[in-house]
């Protein structure tokens, strides 16, 4: 495991559950479809709400987020799950 700047952990095993599994879920969908904002990328797991909530602009891309940005993200969608 290993701790994100965000504070969390996120496991580094490829499971499918828990906080490890939702982190890959986020990744793989903010990057599946070319020039999309991640409000849009992202719609399945957070409203544009969440987004600003977590500290994260709606409005940018995912390649301008950094790497504890989407901890943040795969965490709050892991706490839905519990």
């Amino acid at each position: 495991m290993t701790e994100s700047a965000a504070g969390h952990w996120v496991g580094s095993s490829g499971g499918s559950g828990g906080a490890a599994g939702a982190y890959s879920q986020v990744v793989k969908k903010a990057f599946s479809q070319r020039r999309k904002t991640v409000r849009n990328a992202l719609s399945d797991f957070a409203t544009a709400q969440d987004l600003s909530a977590l500290g994260i602009d709606p409005r940018v891309r995912p390649e301008d987020l950094a790497l504890e940005d989407f901890v943040r993200v795969a965490n709050a969608v892991a706490g839905r799950e519990d």
